[in-house]
């Protein structure tokens, strides 16, 4: 292997191991039931574009949580 994989590899390991990862992915999971909450029908086309692109984020960092987290945990 390269010199300084290993060290990479645990690095992200250590990463997304920690306290601090895991209560950011549940404050992403909480905003993210917020939001679903506020959606209501009728609701005007505007709001609609908003939460979808607000959705669109929150679905690209639970992918980055997913590939974290498989690429180093296997």
């Amino acid at each position: 292997m390269l010199p300084g994989v290993h060290s990479h590899c645990r690095k992200l390991y250590y990463l997304v191991q920690s306290k601090p990862f895991e209560m950011m992915i549940m404050a992403v999971i909480i905003l993210n039931s917020a939001l679903m909450a506020t959606s209501f029908y009728g609701q005007p086309a505007e709001m609609t574009s908003i939460v979808e692109a607000i959705n669109y984020a929150f679905t690209g960092v639970y992918v980055l949580e997913f590939v974290l987290k498989v690429g180093v945990q296997g």
